[in-house]
């Protein structure tokens, strides 16, 4: 894999391997394609290369025949810096090239404080920002994940919003623009078409009832039998595993608890076989569960009991995400065989019993001191609790 940026250029950055990563498992560039995707995370690479939702529509997008997907990453404040002064874009990790060269731009929205990410990065892509603005010339820019839920901020900035389960969408829009962009369709009409598909709103034909998609059978959907493995460590360094999707509880203040909305589950089979194949695969030795609260998947202890010798026979360690103290049993803690080196994370999220109940939390104090003596009565050495502040 080519540097892209000349390395005596790289080497005065904070870490220059987010802009010359060397990975394993990339798979190669279809030269063949005649759609070309970049999907961009507006984070840095290591924030990127931990989100679940982004390794999955890659590796959908590379499977669609005709339909070829690099990745971009946005960039920290000194890399920027450095690109700007230079005159240099911002390059694609795998072929090196500029985003303005590709078919399609796709943004995970994640969250506001990510929006001047997105707004720089298609700038120094050399993407004209404002959607008004593109012609022709232009890939198209489109959004997903949760911000898309809430379009209208950034509405002036993309051409289309994909609304709910990427695997659904991704497919149809693909296939649409396989269909139509290279036959040099108008730009407005190729819109037009787009607009017509269930779960996409564009702004620019006006505002309209979108009824989001939504992947009815997990079991059923799209998951990679592979990931890319990054030789940098990476904020989530381990086989990430979705057990479900959507939630019941409806904490007031949890977007995804109402949005991911209604709950699925994956078949404790279909998770076993993921996982083992994920950790042949990949090599990394730690295995995450994840949902919206793990402990609610009704076939956690199903799943640990069938995984459990193979994990322990390779070393592999399990983790969860932040736990919730009315969902979790000191039999599940024995069961992750994290011992007296383990620690548990929870999330009260509010200091006293009136805020959590404003919350919809419904967690007593007495509780959490039970919870509390209990996890160290069982031998864990450490202990972290999430709370809301503001």
């Amino acid at each position: 894999m080519g540097l892209g940026y000349p390395l005596s250029a790289l080497r005065g950055l904070k870490d220059p391997f987010r802009y010359a990563p060397s990975e394993w498992g990339v798979p190669p560039l279809k030269e063949e394609a005649r759609l070309r995707w970049c999907l961009l995370f507006p984070d840095v690479y290591e924030v990127g290369m931990s989100y679940l939702g982004f390794s999955i529509l890659y590796w959908l997008l590379k499977s669609l025949p005709g339909v070829d997907v690099e990745r971009a990453y946005a960039p920290w404040p000194d890399a920027e810096e450095l690109l700007r002064r230079r005159g240099w874009p911002l390059l694609s990790v795998e072929g090196k090239r500029p985003l303005l060269e590709f078919d399609v731009v796709g943004v995970t929205l994640q969250h506001e404080m990510n929006y001047t990410n997105v707004l720089a990065s298609l700038d120094l892509g050399g993407i004209p920002v404002l959607s008004s603005r593109r012609d022709e010339r232009h890939p198209l820019v489109v959004a997903g994940g949760p911000g898309a839920l809430h379009p209208e901020p950034m509405a002036d900035f993309f051409d289309a919003f994909l609304l709910g389960d990427g695997e659904e969408l991704l497919p149809e829009v693909s296939q649409l623009l396989l269909e139509h962009r290279p036959k040099g369709t108008d730009r407005g009409e190729l819109l037009g078409m787009l607009s017509r598909l269930e779960g996409v709103y564009v702004p620019a034909l006006g505002r309209r009832r979108v009824r989001r998609r939504v992947v009815a059978d997990l079991d059923g959907a799209f998951y990679p039998d592979r990931l890319i493995v990054p030789s940098s460590p990476i904020v989530h360094d381990r086989v990430s595993v979705e057990v479900f999707r959507g939630c019941s509880r409806g904490c007031r203040f949890c977007l995804a608890g109402f949005t991911t909305r209604p709950v699925r589950e994956r078949s404790a089979g279909r998770v076993v076989e993921i996982s083992r194949r994920l950790l042949s695969s990949t090599g990394w030795e730690e295995l995450g569960f994840l949902s919206l609260s793990s402990c609610d998947y009704s076939s956690l202890m199903e799943v640990l009991d069938e995984l459990s010798p193979s994990l322990r026979e390779m070393g592999v360690r399990v983790s969860l995400p932040s736990l919730r103290v009315d969902a979790f049993s000191l039999e599940l803690a024995r069961r992750l065989d994290l011992g007296r080196k383990g620690s548990l994370t929870f999330a009260p999220e509010g200091g006293t019993e009136r805020i959590r109940d404003v919350m919809n939390k419904q967690v007593t104090d007495e509780e959490i001191r039970r919870l509390i003596e209990g996890v160290f009565a069982s031998g864990f050495e450490r202990l972290k609790l999430y709370f809301m502040v503001g």
